[in-house]
């Protein structure tokens, strides 16, 4: 009995960790999305299907991490057991939303196009290729020539 406490316990724990983190993603995979691509409806399937990959991926760690392990006797076995799962999960979540920012990142950083109205921008004195300045002189021997 106590082992089906204990995995109705860390469903209850992971599945809205996983389904809040998800929703996270949703808000701020959008805004990017919406900035990189000129058309609204692509920013939202490819938002969309961002999210699906999250999130299926999420629930899967979660069912998969469920089951293994000895049954819990006492509650301090379940409480070690929840402790356990309930952090690998964080983490796997942690690192699939790692993923998913990097992805963005890149999508973003692919599409630098300008957009319709926009104005042109003038390159940076530091974007140009001239050589780059020497380092300024520290330390005890700084001032002294050789």
């Amino acid at each position: 009995m106590i082992g089906v406490f204990t995995y109705l316990a860390y469903l209850a724990i992971t599945v809205p960790m996983t389904v809040w983190v998800a929703g996270l993603l949703t808000r701020s995979a959008r805004v990017l999305l919406e900035d990189a691509f000129p058309d609204d409806d692509l920013a939202e399937a490819v938002t969309r299907l961002l999210v699906m990959g999250f999130s299926l991926l999420g629930l899967g760690a979660v069912l998969l991490l469920m089951r293994g392990g000895a049954e819990p006797v006492t509650a301090q076995d379940v409480l070690a057991v929840l402790s356990v799962k309930v952090g690998a999960v964080a983490l796997l979540l942690g690192l699939l939303h790692l993923v998913e920012v990097a992805v963005l990142g890149a999508i973003c950083r692919h599409d630098r196009r300008p957009r319709p109205g926009a104005l042109p921008m003038r390159p940076s004195p530091t974007t140009l290729d001239a050589p780059f300045p020497a380092p300024p002189a520290v330390g005890p021997f700084a001032g002294r020539r050789r």
